[in-house]
């Protein structure tokens, strides 16, 4: 039974990337090569600015849970850790439910690590803080 999952896990990663591949090839010959490049000669510089601010996003996500888990996060090993965050970050940039669809995954990631019940409500407080700290930045700016 394991061996038969873990060739549809394989495939199933084949097709997905396969499928990535594909979309970035049709949404670059939809843009146009041209279009492309002069849009990131306009943005180069931009850049890195945009890829640390990401990362520091994708850090601080990895800290706020950890506070929030407690002694229960020291039980998740570093490439669950990295798992979860991938999950996470992918879907809430990727799918309509966003941030939400985003901790539903983390949950799903972190389950079989440390229990349904404490990935569930940690990934829970998780949205309810990030909702708050929204709300919060909204109303000042």
């Amino acid at each position: 039974m394991g061996l038969r999952r873990t060739r549809w896990v394989g495939v199933a990663r084949a097709l997905a990337f396969v499928g990535g591949l594909g979309l970035a090839a049709w949404l670059v010959r939809n843009v146009g090569v041209e279009r492309l490049l002069a849009v990131l000669a306009e943005t180069w510089h931009w850049v890195p600015l945009v890829a640390a601010l990401e990362m520091l996003f994708v850090s601080m996500d990895i800290v706020a849970l950890r506070f929030i888990l407690g002694d229960v996060a020291n039980r998740v090993p570093l490439l669950t850790w990295v798992r979860s965050t991938a999950v996470a970050y992918a879907s809430t940039v990727l799918l309509p439910a966003g941030r939400a669809a985003g901790e539903a995954g983390r949950a799903a990631t972190l389950a079989p690590v440390i229990g349904a019940s404490d990935a569930v409500a940690g990934s829970t407080r998780m949205q309810g803080s990030f909702l708050l700290a929204n709300a919060i930045i909204s109303c000042i700016i």
